[in-house]
């Protein structure tokens, strides 16, 4: 854990400016991931009509959906772009050392193929550990373990995965790249906000209203929060529902959450928001606010994109797009616009075995 003055000084690095200077660092080894569009899609979230319907939700007005497909980056999800980024800001000795972190899957796999790079640019062998919960996939864990990572199962709270991370870091004097707390790491998965801007502008000739991102560790949101910071962009996060909506209760409640407890099927996001990145996600300036949707939904949204764009998302991936069709709170506020609404939806991963 960071003392206060070292969290103080981590977030006075998290400015727009430094995720630009990210995507420099990066941009040469990372998959720069397309944005795709779908009017099927864009037509259900303008017309979808739902049961607690008692707003003619019928008159919403035109949202256009453009997808950032993190789904075709390295590993199979927007983490290998933070770990990248990094790793790179790492002297010789600590990556000659090791590295550890917790993941549910997604990060712990980024680690492992960050670090297999980064030892055959550099001629090193660098150790790496990842404790997972006995709650995640194996498909996960073989992933990971498939990039040469050390996989150590452990419980399936958080609490228990950081004490375990902890214990083999002195044991073995291992550097901990942590996937919400490190503000390198944030920084590189700012870089997601700034291709898909400047992508939508490009090529479709437009600017977002919003941007839409899972949220479970926060490192992505608050990551794109901060690059977004100074555009006429709003960003939200979206979050599972029973239990694992810590950010939405967290910003109510004014104080972040400490400890999730869930079963939902979005398993990336079964863990509490890190410190470092609620710093960010709490100010209004940088996120603009949290929606929850259910299991179902989020089943109901898979299902969907694989119908309609031929691809395969994991469920954490989906709950972005699960908001926009599915959640009360956000199309009713949608309902009170009058005009069209560009919406941007990043599918955060592709890690998900249907069998």
């Amino acid at each position: 854990m960071k003392d206060r003055s070292n969290q103080n000084m981590s977030q006075s690095l998290l400015k727009p400016e430094l995720v630009r200077h990210a995507l420099i660092h990066i941009h040469q080894k990372v998959v720069r991931t397309p944005v795709r569009t779908s009017p099927r899609l864009s037509d259900l979230a303008s017309t979808l009509r739902l049961s607690w319907d008692d707003t003619k939700l019928d008159l919403l007005p035109r949202i256009s959906l453009y997808f950032k497909c993190e789904n075709y980056q390295e590993t199979g999800s927007f983490k290998y772009r933070g770990v990248l980024h990094a790793l790179g800001q790492l002297p010789l000795r600590k990556l000659s050392k090791g590295l550890i972190a917790t993941s549910s899957g997604n990060h712990a796999t980024a680690l492992a193929c960050g670090a297999r790079s980064i030892s055959k640019e550099l001629g090193l062998d660098i150790p790496v550990f990842v404790v997972m919960p006995h709650s995640a996939s194996d498909l996960k864990a073989e992933k990971a373990a498939s990039f040469g990572a050390r996989v150590i199962r452990s419980g399936n709270s958080w609490a228990e995965r950081e004490a375990a991370v902890d214990s083999l870091r002195l044991a073995h004097g291992l550097t901990t790249i942590a996937s919400s707390d490190n503000e390198h790491v944030i920084l590189g998965h700012g870089t997601v906000g700034l291709e898909m801007v400047e992508q939508v502008r490009d090529d479709f000739g437009v600017n977002l209203d919003c941007v839409i991102l899972p949220c479970g560790g926060g490192g992505l949101l608050s990551g794109v929060g901060v690059a977004l910071s100074e555009e006429p962009i709003q960003v939200f996060g979206a979050e599972p529902q029973d239990g694992a909506d810590d950010g939405l209760r967290g910003l109510m409640a004014l104080e972040r959450v400490e400890e999730v407890t869930s079963a939902t099927i979005a398993d990336g996001l079964r863990c509490p928001l890190g410190n470092l990145a609620w710093q960010v996600i709490k100010k209004s300036s940088h996120v603009s606010g949290m929606f929850s949707v259910s299991d179902a939904d989020i089943c109901s949204t898979m299902q969907l994109v694989e119908e309609t764009l031929g691809m395969v998302i994991e469920p954490s991936a989906a709950v972005s797009l699960a908001v926009v069709l599915f959640n009360k709170t956000f199309r009713t506020s949608a309902a009170r616009q009058k005009r069209t609404m560009h919406v941007g939806v990043v599918f955060s991963g592709g890690n998900f075995s249907k069998g």
